[in-house]
């Protein structure tokens, strides 16, 4: 390489130590020492030759490498502190985002947690809403159960009027059918030839019973009134 022949030259021009020799190798060695001591070198070469002004040829090309060598290496250093600097762009970039993104999180978190508290508000309400609508059901049913009596509650009871009714107006013809029997009709006695007292006795019998007869009547009029009433 050529780093290793520019020591070299230096080893064998004295410019460097063995011990230097070794840490140069390795690349362990600074280069702006071994310029110092190249320009050291030619100055010796300069005073010990000045009436020539004879300067160690292979000593300055040595001296011109090294210069070259170090120039190569600040362009690299330009070039990576570049790179660095990009990088570091690039980086402060991202840890903007990061923490924009880290705001977030917390910001997400905190809204998951305050929905997570109306999700179990909700909850807590529904399950008291289904206990609430199961009692209804429960006594909607026992309403419709009590509808069903009633209906057949107010069933028999029509069943029962209507039993009434019937027996009623079997009363009636039973009752119309005695006063037949039992008061003849005035015609009839006018026709067999009876006296004017015995006609009076019969239209007194007759008013009697009327009386009595309208009595009754008033009272069914009443129960006429009355049943519509009691089917509802």
């Amino acid at each position: 390489m050529i780093w290793n022949e520019i020591v070299s030259i230096f080893r064998e021009e004295d410019i460097i130590s063995d011990h230097e020799h070794e840490e140069a190798v390795y690349q362990s060695f600074d280069n702006s020492v071994l310029i110092h001591r190249c320009f050291e070198k030619i100055k010796e070469q300069s005073s010990a030759s000045s009436d020539s002004y004879h300067v160690n040829e292979k000593v300055f090309e040595t001296f011109q490498c090294l210069l070259y060598v170090r120039d190569q290496d600040l362009m690299l250093f330009e070039k990576l502190l570049e790179e660095e600097v990009m990088v570091r762009l690039e980086f402060d970039k991202l840890s903007c985002e990061l923490k924009s993104i880290s705001e977030e999180l917390v910001f997400l978190k905190e809204k998951k947690g305050s929905l997570l508290k109306d999700l179990e508000g909700s909850e807590e309400k529904s399950a008291l809403l289904r206990e609430r609508l199961s009692m209804a059901v429960k006594k909607g049913k026992g309403l419709v159960q009590d509808r069903e009596n009633l209906k057949n509650l107010l069933d028999e009871n029509n069943s029962e009027i209507k039993k009434l009714k019937l027996e009623l107006q079997q009363q009636e013809s039973a009752v119309a059918d005695c006063r037949d029997q039992i008061f003849p009709p005035l015609k009839l006695i006018r026709s067999r030839g009876g006296g004017g007292g015995e006609e009076k006795r019969v239209r007194n019998c007759r008013r009697g019973r009327e009386k009595s007869w309208g009595k009754f009547t008033w009272g069914r009029a009443i129960y006429g009134a009355v049943q519509p009433n009691i089917g509802r």
